[in-house]
């Protein structure tokens, strides 16, 4: 493929044609040629697919801008012809019967060329490894939407394969764009803008078959020719259809493309085009007289028409608005002069077909809440529902055109949570980095909801494509939007030394000792270089909803220490809400602690630091909500070998201290910001002096050179299992000696004091140890909850670790780090038999050797100054980081 494209390069009429399919007029022409297949006969429309397909397969070989391959994915379907004079009937009831048998031949024949070349070269230019190999916002939602639908069905009595294979055929409409567009942004630059121009050209393509089909039907006399009374203003729109979709369909995606048509008018691109464009588009769904498209487009017309006057220049929009509307009060007043005032209220009754009412919607939703409650899991299926009033073959025409019944009804509960997990994902692109641009694109997906409430539009596959495209173009929007914040931090003030802010934040203690760890380095190395600030963040103001906000931290932090279920609800609550609202939740919707989000806000101002670290990710929500020019190029380390949503904070960069972690993290869009980095792990520098001084330690502790001796903490709060495990261990009596660190927890310390151990074992009772890391390097062993700084320290003395608790999901991460990745660690939740290994470890202590050899040679690298250096790098680069995964090891 390589070779091909430079021998594009080297000729000139390949090359120029090339660079031709890379301008908006391959689009167009792409589009025209659509619009004669299927505007004629298989005569006609094959050979025009011919030429389609030939253009598509140069394009896969010569041009080398990915993105050109979504003019075939999004305009081909549109450009489906037919043989015979389509009607509603034939297109709902005898689809096949539309096409004669060499068309249809020669249309799937052209149609799998087309896929074979766009598949080949999404291949070749990587796309679908980003597709496989990168996470966005929307994939979970979109991935259970898919499984649901797959699924719909499945252990009701009245499945059949059918339902399978109509669940796939939706699936992959409402996915195939989505991932296709999110990925090819990840190789082609101005990808929103360039899906939001193929909607126009779609837009535009779509009203121009239609206009030609009603010219061609005016022509034969068939458009006047009253079927059922269904007529707007005397039109008969049973004969409008295509061979890909009746005029009912057509006028939903007529809908659902104004949006990214008004788009332009927001952004203020092509003048009073957009306007022109989304007008005709109506006006076209108006003739085509479908009830719901008519109601909902009017409002998604004028709510896009509203938003693109606000903001700065926005004169061209405000008269625009004004034209649009005086020209819709002047053609209706034209209209309804022509027609008769007087048979106004009969022509609006006939128009949308009074006398048909909800056309039997109400009982098609109590007979879609009667099968819910037939087979509630996965529903009934779509092919067995809509039992009130199913007259046709077709199964969509017989769902129960509501998209909340059709959910309940053919999906189940498991269509539901799909359904509101993919929602979730939508809210969130909304109000992260909130703009009124995305708002707009995002009004695409809205629509399709909002027709789907009386129709069944967020299941055919047309809409679906224009759905899913937008979604991923909203979320491409967001993502430069994100890029463009972090670009815009701030610069140091000239004549003074850069300031350099370490805010700590107590939420346990292993977010605070590493970040301390570094600071120290920093400043010892770096000081005369740089102002070091080193900011106890809520404490240092003395403000009592700072100090609560912080205490919230504590007290959650104990209370999933008291209880692992706890500690999974927290994480759970972010899964389901999605890293956006769990954080805004957190940050500023909880009563009263979310007093102190703007006394936050203020107080990092008042740092006026040009660099932030921490290894927190509260202040990191507060720089990146700083205005542009006043956010501080900011820096968060993860102390944790696995990240977390809450630490989905964009930051200028996030670093992580395992390699595992990072491409974990790599696997999602634009992580934290997408500059993720690794760094050794930032130990005290203290334990340096320490490696290698066990006996020496020993001696001057008074603890015998060959004691087996065990050191317990359960963090920096010490209420994990620690009081359970040592007295089942003193109930061993063991020939050995605990050493029992609790932490702040001094009650805990106080019961052990008073326990009397007889026999072998001896134990000695701490409270808050400063002199931790002694204490780690004179030990054999350490037991305690699988925190990321009591894995971290016991593991750089080459120490043996078990595990007896994970208080949440994320120190679970870290055990699974800990006992798979570098193999020191083993996991013993229950206290009696994490005693009983103990007791027999003491006496058996060559079985710890394979443990202490892995956390020897398989562990992290540790070294706090390093990470100093990686933030002096950052501070005398003249430029900031690309934004991909990369690696950083400054101790080798």
């Amino acid at each position: 493929m390589s070779e091909i494209k430079g021998l594009s390069k080297r000729k000139g009429v390949l090359r120029a044609i090339a660079e031709w399919q890379k301008t908006i007029w391959y689009p167009v022409t792409f589009a025209l040629l659509g619009v004669v297949a299927a505007t004629f006969g298989w005569h006609v429309y094959v050979p025009v697919l011919y030429i389609l397909a030939a253009s598509v397969v140069f394009a896969a070989l010569f041009c080398d801008d990915v993105k050109v391959m979504l003019v075939p994915v999004m305009l081909i379907y549109y450009s489906i012809g037919s043989d015979v004079m389509m009607t509603t009937n034939v297109s709902r009831n005898d689809m096949l019967g539309a096409f004669e048998l060499p068309g249809l031949i020669n249309m799937l024949v052209a149609g799998g060329i087309v896929l074979t070349a766009v598949v080949s070269r999404l291949i070749s230019s990587g796309t679908v490894r980003v597709i496989v190999h990168k996470r966005g916002i929307l994939t979970a939602g979109m991935l259970c939407m898919a499984a649901a639908l797959l699924l719909n069905g499945v252990g009701s009595p009245s499945w059949e394969i059918v339902d399978l294979g109509l669940g796939a055929l939706m699936a992959a409409g409402l996915m195939a764009m989505y991932f296709i567009v999110l990925a090819v942004g990840s190789r082609s630059e101005g990808v929103t803008a360039y899906v939001c121009k193929l909607c126009f050209v779609c837009g535009m393509m779509i009203c121009a078959e239609s206009w030609l089909l009603i010219a061609r039907t005016a022509a034969d006399g068939t458009l006047f020719k009253m079927e059922n009374g269904n007529f707007t203003g005397g039109i008969n729109r049973y004969v409008l259809a295509f061979g890909w979709g009746e005029a009912n369909i057509v006028a939903g995606t007529l809908v659902a493309l104004i949006p990214p048509v008004m788009y332009f008018a927001y952004i203020g691109r092509f003048g009073i085009f957009p306007y022109i464009a989304a007008l005709v588009m109506y006006f076209t769904v108006l003739i085509l007289n479908a009830r719901t498209s008519i109601l909902m487009g009017i409002i998604v017309l004028v709510a896009c028409m509203a938003l693109a006057c606000f903001g700065k220049r926005r004169d061209t929009a405000r008269m625009m608005t004004l034209v649009s509307l005086a020209l819709a009060a002047f053609g209706t007043v034209i209209a309804f002069s022509v027609i008769g005032f007087e048979r106004v209220p009969g022509f609006l009754s006939n128009m949308f077909r009074v006398e048909q009412g909800d056309n039997q919607r109400f009982e098609r939703w109590a007979d879609g809440m009667r099968d819910f409650t037939r087979a509630p899991v996965f529903g009934v299926g779509f092919a067995d529902g809509a039992g009130a009033g199913a007259t046709d073959v077709n199964i969509y025409s017989n769902m129960y055109h509501n998209i909340g019944v059709e959910l309940f009804g053919a999906m189940g509960i498991a269509g539901v949570i799909a359904f509101i997990v993919h929602i979730k994902g939508v809210v969130e692109l909304l109000v992260r980095k909130f703009s009124a641009a995305r708002l707009v694109l995002l009004l695409c997906p809205v629509s399709v909801i909002m027709t789907s409430t009386l129709d069944n539009f967020f299941f055919y596959f047309n809409v679906q494509l224009i759905y899913s495209a937008l979604l991923a173009a909203a979320e491409l929007d967001l993502e430069e939007k994100r890029a463009k914040a972090l670009a815009a931090c701030r610069k140091p003030k000239a004549g003074r030394k850069p300031r350099v802010a370490f805010t700590f934040v107590e939420a346990g203690m292993g977010h605070i000792v590493p970040e301390k760890a570094v600071a120290e380095a920093f400043e010892k190395k770096y000081g005369d270089k740089a102002e070091v600030i080193l900011s106890h963040f809520y404490s240092e103001t003395g403000d009592k909803d700072m100090l609560r906000f912080e205490k919230g931290f504590v007290d959650t932090v104990m209370s999933q220490s008291r209880s692992r279920v706890f500690g999974k609800l927290c994480i759970l609550g972010n899964v389901l809400a999605g890293d956006a609202l769990a954080q805004r939740f957190v940050m500023r919707m909880r009563v009263p602690d979310s007093k102190a989000d703007r006394r936050a806000l203020v107080h990092l101002a008042e740092l006026d630091a040009d660099y932030v670290f921490t290894t927190h990710w509260a202040t990191a929500t507060y720089a990146a909500r700083l205005p542009d020019g006043l956010r501080p190029y900011t820096m968060m380390l993860c102390p944790d070998p696995y990240s977390n949503g809450m630490f989905n904070v964009d930051v200028s960069d996030f670093l992580m201290t395992t390699e595992a972690g990072a491409k974990r993290t790599g696997r999602r869009r634009m992580y934290a910001g997408g500059n993720v980095s690794v760094v050794p792990y930032p130990i005290r520098n203290e334990a340096y002096s320490l490696l290698g001084r066990k006996a020496e330690l020993r001696k001057a502790a008074g603890i015998g050179e060959d004691e087996f001796v065990a050191i317990f903490a359960d963090g920096g709060y010490g209420m994990a299992k620690l009081e359970e495990t040592v007295k089942e261990l003193l109930a061993l009596d063991a020939d050995m000696r605990i050493i029992a660190v609790c932490g702040k927890n001094e009650e805990g310390a106080e019961r052990l004091r008073a326990l009397r151990p007889g026999g072998k074992t001896r134990l000695d009772v701490y409270g808050f140890a400063e002199n931790m890391l002694e204490l780690m390097a004179m030990s054999d062993i350490f037991v305690g909850k699988s925190g990321a700084n009591s894995m971290a320290e016991p593991t750089f003395f080459g120490m043996p670790i078990i595990i007896t608790k994970c208080i949440t999901p994320i120190e679970d991460n870290t055990r699974k780090y800990y006992v798979r990745n570098v193999g020191n660690a083993m996991y013993i939740p229950s206290p009696r038999k994490a005693a009983a290994r103990l007791a027999h470890l003491a006496a058996h202590r060559d079985e710890l050797e394979p443990y202490a050899e892995n956390a020897r040679t398989r562990a992290v690298k540790y070294g706090a100054e390093a990470v100093a250096d990686f933030i002096y790098e950052r501070i005398s680069s003249a430029e900031r980081p690309e934004g991909k995964y990369t690696v950083v090891n400054y101790n080798g």
